[in-house]
């Protein structure tokens, strides 16, 4: 029955398309050319058997990329291909000559270990240290530049052993490219004494908490309740969970269980020890969840405090006046923080807040909720078309057309809306358009600004 039912279906598909049951469908049939990006993609998605198909043609050509693919499966014997070191070695040779940086690691692994190869631990240090050297390394090669130092210097791989040096080689490699494996591997280094102080190496205890290791979290929670204001901050978002699927669904960080209560003790207590960033959160945690007074009015206090507060990343500031300048515009928090339009533009202004400046000066050009004050708004609109905010310059080409404020220009609306287009605002390319049109300024004046 079920046969019968999928014939059918198939002669129904066919009629529609006007081909006869059974005719090959060009697009389905013709063979697409093999190209080494397919190639390679089907060897990241480990789907070997494609992979090598597909790039054995390419890497005996000399592509440097297929060959690293080659080298990696002949290693294995993956993708039907004959398990290999001599061929894995002679692939990623050919590779490495070529300056591919990665089948350079490849080689001096090999040399390390003896691997395809007779073993030479001097040759495969200074293949390592071409690779640190070279300008166009990625953050990942980098990485595992600095992992296979670390591993030479924790063996003593033709290197004296040294456990300090090998901690510090992990460090530049999370460096470089940040890793939960490296930060495990160094930790462990780390609590068998091959640093410095607990004082002194806390922030890689505080990196590897905040990936949800139990034993990390521990050290950090303790440095927190002992009074730190930055392990207290990273704690708070320990117990704030993991946010990639958005706040309703936060989940638990690794091993840590996460706790709303205590996520806000611990943002407000690193906020009373002057971080900027956890007087952001906890503005957020006071304000969600219970909507009692205390609470409203604890997060007006550190919306409030937040922009002249220590920073850890000074590029977090910002983002406290926008926060600060967006309450003060909407007057959504009542009494503890009323409507001010001079205070948030002030916010905006400290921020460099173009999206911010543009809704101000809209309110007093449009006497939204505030007396019209045409001049002023101009004003906000010119400050922020220097910022390069496209709305800005859309909206003061408007007031260019409509003479809203400004005397009528055509050259000067056409050239904010360009500018408008140029920093994003799609919009702006239709007036534009139309403005070439016509040649001229439009015959009617709207009411009211557009934007």
């Amino acid at each position: 029955m079920k046969i019968a039912a999928n014939l059918a279906g198939a002669a129904l598909i066919a009629a529609s398309i006007c081909v006869p049951i059974g005719a090959p469908l060009l697009a389905q049939t013709e063979a697409q050319p093999a190209t080494v990006a397919g190639g390679m993609e089907a060897f990241t998605k480990a789907q070997y058997d494609r992979a090598a198909q597909i790039l054995k043609p390419f890497a005996d050509q000399g592509n440097a990329d297929a060959q690293y693919a080659m080298a990696y499966m002949h290693l294995d014997g993956d993708g039907g291909l004959t398990q290999s070191n001599v061929l894995a070695f002679a692939y990623a040779d050919k590779a490495a000559k070529q300056n591919h940086r990665a089948a350079q690691l490849f080689l001096a692994s090999a040399y390390l270990e003896g691997v395809g190869t007779r073993a030479n631990p001097a040759k495969g240090i200074a293949i390592v240290e071409t690779v640190l050297k070279a300008d166009d390394t990625s953050a990942e090669d980098r990485a595992e530049a600095y992992t296979t130092l670390a591993y030479v210097h924790s063996e003593g791989i033709g290197v004296g052993r040294s456990l300090p040096n090998a901690a510090g080689f992990y460090k530049k490699s999370y460096e470089a490219k940040p890793d939960k494996f490296t930060l495990t591997y160094l930790i462990e280094l780390l609590d068998a004494g091959h640093g410095g102080t607990f004082e002194q190496e806390v922030d890689w205890y505080r990196k590897l908490a905040e990936f949800g290791d139990k034993n990390a979290f521990a050290k950090v929670k303790a440095h927190a309740d002992a009074g730190d204001a930055h392990s207290q901050l990273v704690v708070g978002n320990v117990y704030y969970g993991d946010q990639r699927f958005g706040i309703r669904n936060a989940t638990n960080i690794g091993d840590i269980e996460r706790n709303g209560q205590l996520n806000w003790e611990y943002w407000e207590r690193a906020a009373k020890g002057g971080i900027g960033e956890a007087a952001m959160k906890s503005v957020g945690a006071f304000t969600r969840g219970l909507a009692d007074a205390q609470r409203r009015e604890k997060a007006a206090y550190w919306l409030k405090k937040a922009p002249t507060m220590k920073f850890l990343d000074e590029s977090n500031r910002p983002q406290a006046y926008i926060d600060l300048g967006d309450a003060y515009f909407s007057g959504e928090r009542g009494n503890f923080i009323p409507r001010d339009l001079k205070k948030a533009e002030e916010s905006y202004r400290a921020a460099k807040h173009g999206d911010g400046l543009n809704e101000v000066a809209k309110a007093h050009v449009n006497a939204k909720e505030t007396p019209l004050n045409m001049p002023k708004g101009i004003a906000l609109f010119e400050e922020c078309v220097a910022l390069e905010n496209a709305k800005c310059q859309f909206n003061l080409a408007a007031s260019y057309v409509y003479g809203k404020g400004v005397e009528r220009s055509y050259d000067k609306a056409l050239k904010l809306f360009d500018r408008s287009y140029a920093n994003g605002y799609a919009r702006a390319k239709i007036f534009a358009a139309e403005l070439r049109r016509l040649g001229k300024l439009p015959d009617v004046t709207p009411d009211q600004l557009v934007g």
